[in-house]
């Protein structure tokens, strides 16, 4: 719920989360289609962040409990921004 929340206040506009809203719909994963396709899953992965690919314009993300905190979600959201707004 955390990263959902970041991912609207911060991204809203640029990202669009096709995952359902509803938690018990979706589990800790989230769906992102995002601008910048595959290059953009390449620059996350080259600056850390684990993620997954899914064509033609998917990226998915997968906060688990027991191995993420709030501190990786934000770090997340926050390498996405820069992305996805040209800082790189």
């Amino acid at each position: 719920g955390y990263l959902e929340w970041l991912l609207a206040a911060e991204l809203g506009g640029r990202i669009e989360m096709i995952t359902p809203r509803e938690p018990d719909r979706r589990g800790a994963q989230l769906s992102l289609k995002v601008p910048g396709g595959r290059d953009l899953f390449n620059q996350l992965e080259a600056a850390g962040a684990t993620v997954d690919w899914r064509e033609p314009d998917v990226i998915r993300v997968a906060p688990t409990p027991l191995y993420n905190g709030f501190e990786d979600c934000y770090r997340f959201v926050a390498i996405l921004g820069g992305l996805v707004r040209g800082g790189g």
